[in-house]
């Protein structure tokens, strides 16, 4: 299954605990997210924006930190059948970790 296979890329403005967390609910280590395209494999990817390179196929779900998504979608075409989600404030931290272990799940 993908999602069982998924790599699970983080930003590096998410805080430590945060990771931590996002780890021990998807049971994978976090790996960070940049702007090359990482090793093969489908993708989560959480932050505040997606690299060009992770426009693909591949990604199958990315979490945005920040409180609207439209600078996301105008910065290119977003892969046919990736779940886009988001989340503002404190809330970002706690939604992140609900959705990525229900995804998981």
């Amino acid at each position: 299954e993908l999602l069982a296979r998924a790599r699970l890329l983080v930003a590096p403005e998410l805080s430590a605990p945060l990771v931590r967390e996002l780890e021990r609910i998807t049971g994978r280590g976090a790996e960070p997210l940049g702007d090359g395209e990482p090793a093969a494999g489908p993708l989560l990817c959480v932050g505040a924006a997606l690299p060009g390179g992770l426009r693909t196929d591949r990604l199958l779900w990315f979490h945005s930190v920040n409180a609207g998504t439209d600078p996301l979608l105008a910065a290119g075409p977003w892969p046919a059948g990736a779940l886009l989600t988001r989340t503002v404030g404190r809330m970002g931290e706690r939604i992140a970790q609900y959705v990525l272990g229900w995804v998981l799940a």
